[in-house]
């Protein structure tokens, strides 16, 4: 040894050496689908965006579920499409999986009121009554069952009813031509159907929760393989299927924590 030289003078050039060269690739990369998925996104005063939903135009379709789109092009809420129809999202309750929103009317119309969630992915909370709406129909007589109000049948409005009584439906039934059923949460003093509809209603969606919370126990981000249609984990080197493997036993190789030794 060149009698100037100390063991130690080694060290730090043998690091870049080996950090260079015999660290695996993956624990310097910066997989794509990690990055592009862990920019916090917010939309319509919701606070951050998570998974299952993900956010139109501010992150890939792959950042969440392609049944969970948000759109921030309405102002104050985001919209959702569910079976092609558009709601107002008031609130999304992560630790729950509950979904607050309210139907889109464009113009008041009587055939609109015939709402169906898709029970694959959604199911309604227990406060959540199917009220019925029935329209085209003869003179009835106002009932305290029922919410009278107007709403457009071939362009001209028409008088309807908002019925949330089994008995009193059947009474409807009879007289009229039409009716949809309508998911509503009735507040204890509602004065209208406008009241009622501003009120929305809640759903809970059915997304694998324990899957994602181990997604991102394991340092991983949520996201969804549009390919195979399933769920999968984004990590730091690659996408997984439910975890981010344990990379620690591979950032120290004996050859280095040897060199710390000197």
């Amino acid at each position: 040894m060149h009698p100037n030289l100390s063991p130690s003078s080694f060290v730090i050039p043998a690091i870049i050496f080996l950090l260079s060269h015999h660290f695996p690739n993956f624990v310097c990369s910066d997989e794509f689908h990690y990055s592009n998925c862990n920019s916090p996104v917010e939309c319509g005063g919701l606070g951050k965006i998570q998974y299952p939903f993900w956010v139109n135009g501010a992150q890939p379709d792959y950042c969440g579920h392609p049944r969970f789109k948000l759109d921030c092009l309405h102002g104050n809420f985001p919209t959702i499409q569910i079976m092609h129809r558009d709601y107002l999202v008031i609130d999304i309750d992560n630790d729950t999986q509950i979904l607050k929103m309210m139907a889109i009317f464009h113009e008041l119309s009587c055939s609109r009121f015939n709402i169906t969630m898709d029970s694959t992915l959604f199911s309604y909370t227990p406060d959540v009554e199917i009220a019925t709406v029935f329209y085209d129909c003869s003179s009835i007589d106002p009932h305290p069952g029922s919410y009278n109000f107007s709403c457009v049948i071939n362009s001209f409005p028409d008088d309807a009813y908002l019925v949330t009584n089994t008995s009193t439906a059947s009474e409807f039934a009879s007289e009229c031509n039409f009716n949809a059923s309508f998911p509503v949460v009735v507040p204890k003093s509602a004065d209208g159907v406008t009241e009622i509809l501003r009120e929305g209603f809640k759903v809970k969606w059915t997304v694998n929760k324990t899957e994602c919370d181990e997604c991102v126990g394991s340092g991983g981000r949520c996201g969804y393989n549009t390919t195979l249609y399933q769920p999968c984990c984004f990590c730091p080197d690659n996408p997984y299927r439910n975890k981010c493997p344990n990379l620690r036993s591979s950032v120290y190789p004996s050859s280095l924590s040897m060199l710390f030794r000197l």
